[in-house]
């Protein structure tokens, strides 16, 4: 399932609403059901032929602007971080940020992804930095 790591006031407006509450951002981590990690190729896959370059192609594909890949590893652990601004109808730009971690049990990967206040996704971009900091280290 789906685990979202934010106030219990923003859950509690997520369950009413639908939608995340305009005020606060929020950390979501799950299993990936579309992309997997091959430890023999050393690769993040979507499908057959859909290797690392082929996942930022496709955000590319459905409008994504401004596409940041890094691949690197922390601690022996395979690491792919995706960023992209996103256009929606009716919505705003917004830039979606996302790690997704080979946990190095079979192909099974653990996205990882942050969404920042809808009412200020600024505010968003230090909360994200540390983030990635912590993943990735200091860049």
């Amino acid at each position: 399932g789906n685990r979202l790591c934010t106030t219990t006031e923003s859950q509690a407006y997520l369950r009413e609403h639908g939608i995340t509450a305009p005020n606060e951002g929020v950390f979501q981590i799950r299993i990936s059901t579309n992309v997997a990690y091959d430890r023999a190729r050393d690769q993040f896959f979507c499908g057959p032929d859909c290797g690392e370059k082929e996942i930022a192609d496709q955000a590319k594909a459905i409008g994504a602007k401004d596409v940041r890949v890094v691949r690197t590893a922390k601690n022996g652990i395979p690491i792919l971080l995706i960023e992209a601004t996103m256009t929606a109808a009716g919505f705003p730009p917004a830039r979606i940020r996302m790690v997704y971690l080979g946990v190095l049990i079979d192909t099974n990967v653990v996205m990882f992804a942050y969404t920042p206040p809808s009412g200020d996704p600024g505010s968003g971009d230090p909360v994200w930095s540390a983030a990635e900091k912590a993943l990735l280290g200091a860049r």
